[in-house]
């Protein structure tokens, strides 16, 4: 259980931390006229990576089903607090957030499926 928290602990600083930079870069931006359209870098491919890392670490929880959706309020969050700056936001915050809750799903069934393959094995030798 303290190696799910520190999972947490990883995931909830790194997103944060990159949610800084983007409010930061938002707000000090090197150009004129600051450019969202770079962050959607953070909310498709790196946000979903770390959820499903956090999926997999969190699977073998007892209220593991909970996972995707703190990713989802987390990362909706984040793209409020730092897209709201530049663009007005209704759903794209929500759409922003939507693959993170997807990965966590997945990282989730990879997490399930590894333990099963481990159990299977320890059954057969």
């Amino acid at each position: 259980m303290k190696s799910v928290k520190r999972v947490w602990i990883i995931y909830l600083v790194l997103c944060i931390g990159l949610g800084i930079f983007q409010f930061i870069d938002m707000r000090v931006s090197l150009t004129p006229e600051p450019d969202p359209l770079w962050h959607v870098v953070f909310y498709f491919p790196v946000y979903p990576v770390l959820s499903v890392a956090l999926g997999i670490f969190t699977a073998q929880m007892k209220r593991f089903w909970a996972v995707p959706f703190a990713a989802f309020a987390l990362i909706a969050l984040i793209a409020v607090l730092t897209l709201g700056v530049q663009i007005e936001l209704d759903v794209s915050a929500l759409l922003a957030a939507l693959p993170s809750f997807v990965g966590a799903w997945i990282g989730i069934a990879i997490g399930k499926l590894s333990a099963a393959v481990r159990r299977e094995k320890e059954k057969m030798g």
